[in-house]
């Protein structure tokens, strides 16, 4: 029950235009919008600090709707402070509105909303993700500029959130790092689509929080009891979790049960909910005293925070060393100088062995770029030095927890503020982190990973970790570049691409194996096409292109035929994409193209031209646990098998 009568109406408000907007889509998602809009009000009303101006302030407080089908829970409260307008909300679902059916992350001053989210716990750990980076970044700048990052994050999670086991490995991860400025606020509904939580789980959700190292709370859905646990939340030493014990569609006949999870609303519906919570709103009528409160506690509010943070910058500004954080923080940090100064003296390695180089660059002199990788810096060397975060250093040892790890890359990244972060661990295991890697492509954020053991040339530890079937899954989405490198100087220039961009997230596809290196005088601009002439001729017979460990093999075969071109393709997500004219000038030949990958990735057929004969040698069975080298010319990777393939298939 809401005790102050105010807060009963202001919310009401809330729950009222979140069943208009749902009743206009002709369906969605009315339990949470209504159990969870005396959370999301207190929150925005007592606690978050925005900058109405500018959705993307650095020092905003970030609030994470992981049970993304409670937005409208949340796109009200917008509305009522005058940050959307009403064709916003009567948009509810609509084509390029402000409200979508889920809340979706835009890199843009206008956008208000921290974390594309839908997929249940993927929001709870990018939020661990993003207090995570506000740690580091007070960390590191405390000394001087102590109040440049100050904000917490706050998160409303659901019973699905909790359920998926990304949470379990999120949570130990906040735990153990001591994200103090992490909040959770757990909407209690007790329900779920297909029937009670009772149901599918008997767990003890403070038996479980604090056996994870969390501090707990529990209260009812009144504001002023939730307003409590916060502040005591905000005092702590650990990350909180504060279950809120609320109702599922309160006030609708599908209250208290899991048919009040989704559904559609009619005016008899509101009819009904209006009476049980003794409102009397009509159409879009709002009293005016309600929106000047929204005005006054979370515009005027937020804008008065900004005022007092930018007070203190502007002193931060006479500090001359400022400017170098400043760089950092605008995300003008120049990756292409740093990359392009180092030097490899040792070549014809592994590219896994180049990467450690190249990260270990970056530390010192871009302390907002950290590395993390699970459990395996001795094989991938996914690292940036040897201290961890809370040393003060650059490196996240995260344990076995590729699931929460990706999703966790994306929070760092989303934080903002320049944050690089790179995410490590095999390519076979590549399956675990895809719904994060897709959500970072969706939300256009620059989230990297490196996945190394690229090919059957693994060899002993067997088809668990020969990964044939991986890249026709990251190439299959949109927005990420994947490279696969042939030596270390592509791997310089994806690393420049990689930590450059703005909006394209990244996979670094690394060997285990020795490669040997192509000693090609490859220009940056060649590159970005996503493949370049490694051996050329004039209007060659036969072209043959490949990736990573495959160029050197194609090299291989070059020599036994006659004008032939190898060319190499680092990244297929961009080759494809590039004109006629140039997919001509690259792989047109007289006789045959040859394509070699081994992989099970089928978009290397969209290389192959029309009129001429075309060759292409995948891989598409697993492997077995043997020499690596015999079980790569088992499978066809093999110099005489492919020229006798050549040579029958010539015109």
């Amino acid at each position: 029950m809401i005790r102050n009568e105010f807060d009963r109406k202001a919310i009401g408000a809330i729950r009222y235009i979140g069943l208009k907007a749902i009743q206009i889509a002709k369906g969605g998602h009315v339990g949470m919008t209504i159990s969870a809009a005396p959370i999301t009000y207190t929150l925005f009303t007592k606690f978050i600090n925005i900058n109405p101006n500018n959705g993307k302030w650095i020092n905003r407080d970030r609030f994470v709707l992981s049970g993304g089908h409670g937005s409208m829970s949340l796109y009200p409260i917008f509305y009522l402070a005058g940050l959307f307008n009403k064709k916003d909300i009567e948009n509810f679902k609509i084509e390029n509105s402000k409200t979508p059916g889920h809340p979706e992350f835009e890199n843009k001053i206008s956008n208000f909303i921290d974390a594309s989210t839908g997929p249940l716990g993927q929001g709870l750990a990018m939020a661990v993700g993003m207090a995570l980076a506000q740690k580091h970044a007070e960390l590191k700048t405390k000394d001087k500029y102590p109040d440049l990052f100050t904000n917490f994050t706050y998160v409303v999670c659901g019973d699905g959130d909790f359920q998926e086991g990304i949470s379990y490995e999120a949570m130990a991860i906040a735990s153990k790092y001591e994200l103090n400025k992490l909040i959770v606020l757990y909407d209690s509904n007790k329900f779920q689509l297909d029937s009670a939580v009772s149901k599918v789980s008997n767990e003890n959700m403070k038996l479980r929080a604090e056996a994870q190292g969390w501090f707990y709370l529990k209260c009812s859905n009144d504001p002023e009891e939730i307003e409590k646990c916060i502040k005591t939340a905000q005092r702590t030493s650990k990350p909180s979790l504060i279950e809120v014990d609320t109702i599922i569609a309160e006030g609708l006949l599908t209250a208290n049960s899991n048919k009040g999870h989704h559904g559609v609303v009619n005016d008899e519906d509101i009819k009904k909910f209006l009476s049980y919570h003794q409102l009397d709103f009509q159409d879009w009528n709002i009293d005016q005293n309600i929106l000047d409160y929204f005005e006054k506690t979370v515009i005027q509010r937020g804008l008065k925070k900004v005022k007092e943070w930018e007070e203190k910058i502007s002193k931060y500004n006479l500090d001359s060393s400022f400017k170098n954080w400043e760089k950092i923080i605008n995300d003008d940090f120049d990756y292409s100088k740093l990359f392009n100064e180092i030097k490899i003296e040792n070549k014809n390695q592994a590219t896994r062995v180049y990467l450690k180089q190249f990260l270990s660059s970056l530390e010192n002199e871009n302390p907002f770029t950290i590395a993390t990788c699970a459990d395996l810096v001795s094989s991938t060397n996914v690292a940036i030095g040897n201290k961890t975060i809370l040393e003060g250093g650059q490196s996240l040892p995260i344990g076995i927890r590729e699931f929460a790890m990706g999703a966790i890359v994306n929070g760092v990244t989303l934080y903002g503020a320049g944050f690089r972060i790179i995410g490590g661990t095999f390519l076979v295991f590549a399956d675990y982190i895809k719904s994060a890697i897709r959500l970072g492509a969706m939300m256009k954020i620059p989230a990297i990973y490196a996945f190394t053991h690229d090919s059957y040339l693994v060899g002993g530890d067997g088809p668990t970790h020969q990964p044939y079937d991986q890249l026709p899954m990251l190439r299959a989405i949109d927005n990420l570049n994947v490279y696969r490198v042939a030596d270390e100087e592509e791997l310089r220039f994806a690393m420049i691409e990689a930590y450059s961009s703005k909006e394209n997230s990244s996979v670094l596809v690394l060997s285990r194996q020795n490669i040997k290196s192509l000693n090609v005088n490859l220009t940056f601009k060649q590159f970005k096409k996503g493949a370049y002439i490694v051996k050329d001729c004039k209007n060659p017979d036969y072209v043959i292109a490949a990736s990573g460990s495959e160029v050197n093999l194609a090299l291989e075969i070059a020599k036994d035929l006659k004008n032939v071109r190898v060319v190499s393709v680092p990244c297929l997500d961009k080759v494809v994409k590039i004109s006629e004219k140039e997919l001509k000038e690259l792989f047109g030949a007289k006789k045959s193209l040859i394509t070699l990958e081994s992989s099970a990735d089928f978009k290397w057929f969209r290389l192959h031209l029309n009129n001429q004969n075309n060759v292409h040698l995948g891989a598409y069975t697993f492997g077995k646990s043997m020499d690596g080298e015999k079980l790569y010319k088992d499978k066809g990777f093999d110099k005489e098998i492919i020229l006798k393939h050549i040579l029958e298939n010539k015109n």
